[in-house]
């Protein structure tokens, strides 16, 4: 198991046991992605999976996985509402480097221009 699997694994049981969920679709290919990168004597095995849903207020909700043993991990999990419904995009970065953690939480607006609706979703 990876550092941020378990991340992956509670977001995806949590959305699927309180949302009406169907899949959304991902490009072929993207579903799961490896590569091997470096050279020499330590090359490195990527793994990237990802994770798309729907449910009847939220038009798109994704998750993106890196597994990069030692040198990367990094999990991604969005969350874009149906433009119809006064809600705000949510985003959510863990990424692990060799110098360290990042960890960012993002919530945003849809729309610009319209001061009531941005003063509700922004400080």
């Amino acid at each position: 198991m990876t550092l941020y699997q378990p991340f992956l694994d509670a977001a995806i049981a949590l959305i699927k046991n309180r949302l009406d969920l169907q899949y959304y679709p991902i490009p072929e290919g993207f579903e799961l992605k490896e590569a091997t990168v470096g050279k020499g004597k330590n090359p490195k095995k990527i793994v990237t999976t990802s994770y798309a849903f729907s449910s009847p207020k939220l038009r798109q909700i994704r998750a993106a996985h890196v597994q990069g043993g030692n040198s990367l991990q990094v999990f991604n999990f969005v969350i874009f509402p149906h433009l119809n419904f006064d809600l705000p995009f949510f985003g959510a970065d863990l990424v692990t480097l060799p110098g360290g953690h990042l960890m960012a939480l993002d919530m945003q607006p849809l729309f610009g221009g319209d001061t009531d609706y941005e003063g509700k979703y922004s400080w």
